[in-house]
């Protein structure tokens, strides 16, 4: 059904006023674009909502702009028809406004000028007629004036054979106008390489063709880095991590296990060569530990010249030493035999470990040559004589280097059946290439190799000292400051030195004293020469004195040296093979002693009367300070010390009266049985039991009251008991032997005291004794402060007695109240 009232809408497809017709009154006006520029023609307009094929809005030619003349009206755009109507030919594409005006005849932007300023070309001017222009002379206009061309660049306009891309010859000029001259050019040239490195030789990656050498060049292409001017072919190889040579090898190669590269400091081209360290075997070329021989490492330390097992022809070794502290290799050494050189073989290596030896024969085979088992055999060796040979070590070059050397005549120290050893004592010394020169730095082989010669071969050296050396009496002495020991001995023994009458040669002998308990080889001790003092037998015997300077407590003994003082032998009482510090002599040295002259006896004098060492109140025989008998365990008083088994307090000074009221029987402390001690001794009339025959046993069990150990335990001094059994000793060794029945064994004394068929032995009583305790630091009689444990740092005293060293140390002097008796204060009993 029609809307009539409704009002038709322009151009949106419907019939909005039902008049049966759509978009009847189409506004928009379309022009013929035939040439399909987007401009259409002006005289063939259509209007319509959308413009029909062909047409534009103004448009015949398609150029988007349409022509005024041809108009279509429609809803819609037709087909070659456009909005626009301002072409000016719509049967041409080229021709529409805006289009850029170029030189074609044709009006191109519509302007209604044709190739007007807008389309100009610009030519250069080509005056060698070379088709490149001038770019300084220029020419406008659609087509080429004469003489002009389009193609500018022409860097000389003056010259036909140079312009951009002509080909360059080597002619001096700049041929393809690139700003240089005669490169790369196309014929007449020469390729060169890069040398960016200056070594000469170029990199064949890098090159370029010219008629001269450039800088920078060179006309080789072997450089296999460009970058190094160490490595081109033919430098020398060096140990850098790069291929200096350019023959593809990096240094030396592989060099194997123990190996590394070495140029000697760049002077040389790289090699493999050992480590530091080690050597290479010649026989397999492989490194192993060790080094060829230097000054200092060799030493020739034993010579056998005549063997008594076999001929000398047979037996005679040298041996030589490896000192250094690796191994050493032998075989480039040359060793000299009397005038004789040898060379050890290049094959297989012979490598010394340190501290071992070389021994060095004549003959291989041990059933032929002594027992030896050789590691170098010299068959050709001339045969060594006592009288004057000489053996050279040494290393061949420029200078030779000598590495040790040994001449010897009738003087030196052989043996027949010995070797001449060199002393460990020299062996140890900073120089012994120097001191085994000297014939006191050899001595006689001790040890058997076979049944009868002496020798070390292939093994350390005897130690270079005499063979025996002991320290004789007196091995003790107790002096004041500023006093002279008396003459300390000591006998030597060497074996075909001191045997013939005389003195034995080369021996050297000190006497020398230091802190007690510490090694003689200290440089604590101090030391002054003995002298010799005659033969006993076999020995050598040497005496001297000592006068210390500073009180203390020392020990002293003899030293020996065969060898020029390189290695001692030091004495002790017991000639033991090594030295005893136990068993040095002992040295007492007090502040000075002041004799009791009240008393004068023996025991207060300040004498060694016995000459046995000991002074006074640290002699064992001496019983108290008034006992006048220093060389007896007897006090010299009549009324003392005569009991023969009915004993009282032993240091009372009288015997057997009981006004101490002690009393006990010998026997009770004797260890041995009475009777049997009677058979020992021989004693008559059962003496030992004349009084309590049969009835001792009883006297034994009784207890002493304590009014006795009030009265004699003062008195007593350390080691002993109140009935006169006490603790003898010299040095460590010490006996309990009861001094209280001299009369009943006549023959016990200091000298025999560990002899019990002399002193019978006896128990320290259990109630009134003073027991001494070396582990405590006390001292018991016959002992000093030398024979006390190293712990001991000082003397003490049972019970809280006052330590003394003499008399004078002890309280009321004056009075005789007191005694220093074995380094501690005690009681004269009034």
């Amino acid at each position: 059904m029609a809307n009539y009232e409704a009002q038709e809408i322009t151009c949106d497809g419907l019939d909005n006023d039902c008049d049966d017709a759509i978009d009847e009154d189409a506004v928009n006006t379309y022009y013929r674009d035939a040439d399909d520029d987007g401009y259409g023609d002006a005289e063939i307009p259509v209007e319509g909502c959308t413009p029909p094929a062909g047409y534009v809005a103004d448009d015949a030619d398609g150029d988007s702009f349409g022509d005024p003349d041809t108009t279509v009206s429609a809803c819609t755009q037709p087909a070659g028809y456009v909005v626009d109507a301002t072409d000016c030919d719509d049967a041409s594409d080229a021709k529409f406004p805006g289009n850029p005006e170029i030189c074609d005849g044709l009006d191109n932007d519509c302007n209604t000028i044709v190739d007007d300023d807008n389309a100009l070309n610009t030519y250069y001017r080509d005056a060698d007629g070379d088709h490149y222009g001038d770019s300084s002379d220029t020419a406008q206009g659609c087509a080429a004036p004469p003489g002009y061309v389009a193609n500018a660049g022409d860097c000389d306009d003056d010259d036909n054979t140079i312009f951009p891309g002509n080909p360059e010859i080597c002619d001096g000029l700049d041929n393809d106008c690139e700003g240089t001259v005669d490169v790369n050019p196309v014929s007449g040239g020469t390729t060169y390489y890069r040398d960016f490195d200056g070594d000469s030789y170029g990199d064949a990656s890098t090159s370029m063709v010219a008629c001269s050498l450039p800088a920078g060049y060179v006309i080789d292409n072997t450089d296999c880095n460009d970058l190094s001017p160490l490595s081109h072919p033919g430098a020398m190889e060096l140990c850098d991590l790069a291929d200096n040579d350019c023959d593809t090898v990096v240094d030396a190669g592989t060099c194997g296990t123990n190996k590394q590269c070495e140029d000697d400091g760049d002077t040389v081209d790289a090699y493999c060569t050992c480590i530091t360290g080690t050597i290479e075997d010649p026989g397999t070329g492989e490194c192993v530990f060790g080094r060829v021989a230097i000054a200092g490492d060799l030493l020739i330390t034993e010579i056998m010249i005549q063997p008594t097992a076999v001929t000398a022809a047979m037996g005679q070794y040298f041996e030589i030493l490896n000192r250094a502290p690796v191994k050493v290799a032998i075989n480039n050494i040359h060793i000299v035999v009397d005038g004789v050189t040898f060379t050890p073989p290049a094959s297989p290596l012979i490598l010394l470990n340190p501290g071992t030896r070389l021994l060095v024969t004549r003959e291989a085979n041990p059933a032929d040559n002594g027992g030896l088992t050789p590691d170098l055999v010299l068959a050709s060796m001339p045969l060594l004589t006592t009288t004057a040979s000489e053996i050279e070590l040494y290393l061949p070059g420029t200078p030779d280097v000598l590495l040790d050397a040994v001449a010897w005549d009738a003087t030196w120290r052989h043996g027949i059946g010995r070797s001449m050893t060199l002393s460990p004592g020299v062996v140890a010394a900073a120089d012994p290439m120097t001191l085994n020169d000297n014939f006191l730095s050899w001595c006689r082989a001790k040890s058997l190799y076979n049944a009868t010669d002496r020798g070390t071969p292939d093994i350390a050296n005897d130690t270079c000292t005499v063979d025996s050396c002991q320290l004789l009496a007196p091995t003790v002495q107790h002096i004041s400051i500023g006093d002279t020991t008396a003459q300390l001995n000591a006998q030597f023994y060497a074996a075909g030195i001191t045997d013939a009458a005389g003195q034995g040669a080369n021996l050297a002998v000190g006497l020398g004293y230091g802190p007690r308990a510490t090694p003689p080889s200290l440089s604590s001790w101090t030391w002054k020469t003995a002298a010799y003092a005659g033969d006993s037998t076999i020995y050598d015997l040497y005496r001297e004195t000592l006068t210390p300077a500073a009180a203390g407590s020392y020990h002293f003994t003899f030293r020996v040296t065969m060898d020029g003082g390189y290695s001692y032998r030091y004495c002790d009482k017991l000639g033991n093979d090594v030295y005893d510090t136990l068993q040095a002599g002992g040295l007492l040295v007090d502040t000075a002693c002041v004799p009791d002259t009240v008393l004068g006896t023996e025991c207060s004098d300040c004498i060694d009367n016995d000459a046995d060492g000991y002074v006074d109140g640290w002699d064992p025989e001496c019983l108290r300070a008034d006992d006048d008998m220093e060389n007896e365990f007897e006090s010299g008083n009549p009324a003392d010390n005569n009991a023969e088994n009915l004993l009282d307090c032993f240091y009372d000074g009288d015997s057997g009266s009981g006004n101490d009221t002690c009393e006990t029987h010998a026997c009770c402390l004797l260890d041995e049985n009475c009777n049997t001690l009677e058979t020992i001794f021989g004693l008559a009339n059962n003496t030992l039991d004349k009084k309590f025959w049969g009835e001792w046993e009883l006297k034994c069990d009784e207890l002493e009251p304590q009014t006795c150990i009030d009265n004699c335990l003062p008195s007593t001094p350390p080691g002993c008991d109140c009935f006169g059994c006490c603790t003898i000793c010299v040095g460590f060794e010490c006996h309990d032997i009861l001094l209280s029945t001299k009369n009943n064994f006549p023959n016990c004394s200091q000298e025999n005291y560990n002899d019990p068929t002399k002193c019978p032995t006896c128990t320290l009583h259990p109630q009134c004794s003073r027991p001494c305790d070396p582990d405590l630091c006390e001292l018991c009689p016959g002992m000093t402060e030398l024979d006390l444990p190293a712990h001991c740092t000082e003397v003490s005293c049972p019970d809280d007695l006052q330590v003394c060293t003499t008399s004078a140390d002890c309280p009321n002097l004056s009075s005789t109240a007191y005694s220093c008796q074995f380094g501690c204060c005690v009681a004269i009993y009034d």
